[in-house]
């Protein structure tokens, strides 16, 4: 009876023994998992920064000349915003003496935010537009065409002050400063496809660094 005793004695200690083993593996095995996850999320910070930052102010989407109030800054006269009928030769202007380039859009935005923010692109209908750096610094002539940085080529653009009071200088960089209100002159992309027809929504998502785009929806063909 002694020896059935102890055997059993020695049985529940080594089961013990057992399941304390398993319980430290099992804790040991979470804490891996819960660590590896904690490296995977080094750097992926939350932005502060709500959407509705950014304002729309204004804008000028006419199939007209002289958009914003811009001598010469002219699209072509054909009831629609050309892209996709006019993407080989996107870089030209729309009134072009050789080939139609993609037609201008004007978009006035403000900064209400209490930092400084970087519009780092602008969606239109899906398609991405991106600042162009050539333009840092250039006065804005859209005259003629042109591929040096006076005017944002197709699928980009570039910021200029929103006054029409001051020399048409466009910014050296894509930052906006806490309380600024500038006009982004937006070069259409090639990309955007079938041509935008006259009294039509564009969808606007200009993106500056918060979780969300800013988000608008506008008509082709009209101004405010």
């Amino acid at each position: 009876m002694m020896k059935t005793s102890s055997h059993r004695g020695v049985s529940e200690v080594i089961t013990t023994l057992l399941i304390l083993a398993m319980t430290l593996v099992g804790a040991l095995f979470l804490s891996i998992i819960m660590s590896d996850s904690d490296l995977t999320n080094v750097g992926k910070t939350v932005s502060d920064i709500p959407p509705n930052s950014i304002k729309l102010t204004g804008y000028d989407t006419r199939d007209s000349v002289n958009l914003s109030n811009i001598l010469q800054l002219d699209n072509n006269f054909n009831q629609e915003l050309c892209t996709d009928s006019c993407a080989l030769y996107e870089n030209n202007i729309p009134l072009s003496v050789s080939n139609e380039g993609t037609h201008f859009i004007v978009l006035k935005i403000k900064n209400t935010y209490t930092k400084p923010v970087f519009i780092h692109n602008v969606q239109i209908n899906n398609v991405l537009h991106s600042w162009d750096p050539n333009t840092s610094g250039k006065l804005l002539e859209t005259s003629v065409d042109d591929f040096t940085g006076k005017y944002p080529l197709g699928g980009q653009f570039s910021i200029i002050p929103a006054s029409d009071t001051v020399q048409l200088l466009q910014q050296s960089s894509n930052e906006l400063l806490p309380d600024q209100e500038v006009r982004l002159v937006i070069k259409l992309s090639g990309d955007i496809a079938p041509d935008i027809l006259v009294w039509r929504p564009l969808q606007i998502h200009i993106n500056f660094g918060a979780n969300q785009p800013a988000e608008f929806i506008i008509l082709s063909g009209d101004t405010r």
